[in-house]
């Protein structure tokens, strides 16, 4: 969880619905039942709504006329769009990163994002290796967020995390679809980027855009819209 989210039962709902679409449970167009979900958190309908209305917010669901709601589909020109907002919005997020390295950290919680940030790309080569793709999408969640908290903007932090949401299920989908052999490369591909950041402002921006369109590449190539790179 990011630090100064909130706690409580809506966002116990929000989490919990956030958790079956990264897992697949919910897949996209999938309809989520209000009723079914307090009754399985045991929480009441008005948290519920209030979490779905969060979800709405953040693009992970969508409202449908008289329906509830549904996780939210993506055609190949949205998931190209987001793609395009998210290299920018990485690409800042990196640059920031690094500039803060350059001056110096400050706060304990820097270091605790810095920390778990170097520790994933060997965690990512080690679950690959097992292919273990469940913790795979999970780490690589986490270096991102870790990642953009060490930009030190909040306003950013939030963009960037509500576009990753909109292509957390096809990201899941490709995942789940790479060759066993390519799950070891997840643990390269964050450590260039690590590297990057390392080297400075430059570079970290771009290589924090060319890793989010390798992403964009392997979604539309696992919808048969686009080749692999």
């Amino acid at each position: 969880m990011i630090p100064g989210m909130p706690s409580g039962p809506s966002a116990d709902a929000a989490a919990f619905v956030r958790d079956a679409i990264r897992a697949g449970r919910y897949q996209p167009g999938d309809r989520i039942v209000e009723r079914e979900v307090s009754e399985e958190l045991g929480v009441s309908s008005i948290a519920v709504r209030d979490a779905f209305a969060q979800l709405t917010q953040e693009g992970w669901i969508e409202r449908l006329p008289r329906r509830g709601v549904r996780v939210r589909p993506l055609d190949a020109a949205e998931v190209g769009d987001i793609s395009t907002l998210r290299a920018l919005l990485e690409g800042e997020a990196a640059a920031r990163a690094a500039a803060r390295l350059v001056d110096g950290l400050d706060g304990d919680v820097a270091d605790s994002a810095l920390g778990l940030v170097e520790g994933i790309p060997a965690a990512m080569t080690r679950a690959g290796s097992r292919r273990d793709r469940a913790t795979l999408l999970a780490l690589d969640d986490a270096f991102h967020a870790a990642l953009w908290h060490l930009a030190g903007s909040p306003t950013l932090e939030e963009m960037l995390q509500n576009l990753r949401a909109r292509v957390t299920p096809m990201i899941r989908e490709s995942l789940y679809l790479m060759p066993d052999d390519d799950l070891p490369l997840m643990g390269e591909w964050h450590a260039e980027l690590l590297a990057a950041i390392h080297e400075g402002p430059r570079p970290a921006r771009a290589a924090a855009a060319h890793h989010t369109d390798r992403t964009r590449t392997r979604v539309l190539a696992t919808r048969g819209e686009g080749g692999a790179r």
